[in-house]
């Protein structure tokens, strides 16, 4: 059940619930616990990533905030950037690039070492007259999940959040190291 407070007795409110064994957890606090980017991997040499036969590489895009396909013999990689691998049609298997080799890691981690590598990064938010349209990014499944309460999905696969949602929006992209702006539905700014 969601409840909506908004004056200061919420504080008051939530202790007494809590006295009587009840969670309360605000959303605030949840942006809050997010996991945030690490920090940026130590500059090493860079090095050629060669695919194997039939496998497919895609790499974060740091202006998309989302995977790109690589469709190169050959790959330019540099330690601490996050790559997805697929060589076949079911889930892809993530890899941190290290000093001279690929070192396997879980699809959380590989998006929070994009995100890390893409900062700073931005994102233009719309603002229509029906709502704030998130635009479809990749990323890490806590963050989606609390997107996906704040928002509902749209028809052309972005999210649609109230207008008042908007403060709690930045928050849990900031946890990412990502700045939202918001543009009219118009296209001004």
């Amino acid at each position: 059940m969601f409840i909506t407070l908004h004056t200061a007795r919420r504080a008051g409110l939530a202790a007494r619930l809590r006295q009587r064994g009840i969670t309360v957890a605000w959303l605030s606090d949840l942006i809050a616990a997010l996991a945030a980017p690490p920090a940026p991997a130590a500059a090493g040499p860079a090095w050629w990533y060669h695919p194997a036969p039939g496998e497919r590489v895609a790499r974060f895009d740091q202006e998309r905030l989302g995977w790109v396909a690589c469709d190169v013999a050959s790959l330019e990689v540099v330690p601490g950037m996050p790559l997805r691998l697929r060589r076949t049609r079911g889930a892809p298997a993530y890899a941190r690039v290290g000093v001279a080799r690929l070192a396997a890691c879980g699809a959380d981690e590989a998006h929070l070492l994009g995100y890390a590598c893409a900062r700073p990064a931005q994102l233009s938010l719309v603002w229509r007259s029906d709502g704030l349209v998130i635009p479809a990014v990749d990323l890490p499944a806590a963050h989606a999940a609390l997107l996906r309460r704040l928002a509902r999905p749209d028809d052309r696969g972005a999210l649609l959040a109230a207008h008042t949602a908007l403060p709690l929006i930045e928050a849990c992209f900031a946890r990412l190291d990502v700045v939202c702006r918001c543009i009219a539905a118009d296209g001004a700014g």
